[in-house]
């Protein structure tokens, strides 16, 4: 059996997600787009926030939930803030949840019941592949992982995404 580095692929499949969706021109080319960046993310945002940093869905689901708060008018608890934050980030893998699996047996609901749902798959990965890149870049790689890396997502990573198409 071979020993494999998750921060290594998830490089590899950082690249494939941002390639993959310049390329993309049907609705399946966006959902792979969108599953790859989603095992990134999954692969980083843990590592961020053991290391003490903050992922870009908890970053934005705290910035949503001061938001609320400050519409309200009125300060959350410390339970609800925590269940509000969880909602907006269920919010942003809402599609990637969805494409992984139909059904939910915690919330008894049938596969066969779950197999329509409406996203706009472009925009869907457009935005969880910036997410990877966010978390992924957040993660304290070694200065021997970097120089491992792919040249390209170096230049993915450290450049604006998506690159802006010229006529």
């Amino acid at each position: 059996m071979t020993r494999h580095n998750k921060l290594h692929l998830a490089s590899q499949l950082l690249l494939g997600a941002a390639r993959g969706f310049e390329a993309a021109t049907t609705d399946a080319d966006y959902v792979k787009c969108i599953l790859l960046a989603g095992a990134v993310v999954n692969i980083c945002y843990p590592i961020v926030e053991e290391t003490g940093g903050k992922s870009r869905q908890r970053s934005r689901a705290e910035l949503a939930t001061k938001l609320t708060e400050v519409r309200n008018g009125e300060s959350l608890t410390t339970k609800d803030w925590d269940a509000q934050v969880k909602r907006f980030i269920g919010f942003d893998t809402f599609v990637y949840n969805t494409l992984k699996h139909a059904g939910d047996s915690r919330k008894k609901v049938a596969a066969i019941d779950d197999i329509f749902f409406e996203a706009d798959l472009k925009d869907e990965a457009q935005e969880l592949i910036l997410t990877a890149i966010d978390d992924f870049t957040a993660v304290p790689h070694s200065q021997g992982a970097i120089v491992s890396f792919d040249p390209e997502l170096l230049t993915l990573v450290n450049s604006p995404w998506p690159p802006i198409k010229t006529k």
